[in-house]
């Protein structure tokens, strides 16, 4: 069974690589090219459903902050973060949230501690929450607040309004149906 689990996230890396990201920056060239008047340049701020980081930027001018809403990364039922730690979300779950809600750094350091010693014993967990730990940047309140363009925003409705954006200037055309 640990052997499929392999395989899949595998395969999951490998369809990321080589679809995921690219299609990102297709997405941002292709904006630029419809809208010359407006530069990736000028773009202050990025959210994203967690699947983007800042490899987007690469062969682009962009120098957005490329951040991560609280919907993808923790709310919904198949949320980032609920993947990622699979058995052991349930236990730290509340020390999550306390970390993308956290209102400074002295709250996200506690509640990270309490997670950390929750996930005592399970090495790969515990270097993922150490990397979630290094990127607070990108989805904490106490930063995302911080940041010129986000409008202190926090739930999915900014990523959302990203899907939005785009269908409002190339037109339903483009949309899928399902």
């Amino acid at each position: 069974m640990i052997v499929f689990h392999v395989i899949i996230l595998i395969y999951i890396i490998i369809l990321f690589s080589i679809f995921i990201i690219p299609c990102y920056r297709w997405v941002l060239k292709s904006l630029e090219e419809m809208c010359p008047d407006r530069k990736l340049s000028s773009i202050q701020c990025i959210f994203g459903d967690g699947f983007i980081d800042d490899s987007i930027k690469i062969g682009t001018d962009l120098q957005a902050i490329i951040l991560a809403d609280s919907f993808h990364l923790f709310i919904a039922t198949n949320s980032v973060w609920s993947i990622d730690f699979r058995h052991n979300f349930p236990y730290i779950q509340m020390y999550l949230k306390v970390m993308l809600y956290a209102k400074n750094e002295e709250e996200f350091d506690t509640a990270f501690d309490a997670a950390y010693r929750a996930l005592r014993g399970n090495n790969d967990h515990m270097q993922y929450l150490a990397k979630i730990h290094d990127n607070r940047d990108r989805f904490s309140k106490y930063f995302v607040d911080k940041v010129t363009g986000s409008m202190s925003r926090h739930g999915r409705s900014h990523s959302e309004q990203n899907h939005s954006s785009i269908v409002v200037r190339i037109g339903n055309k483009c949309v899928p149906t399902f």
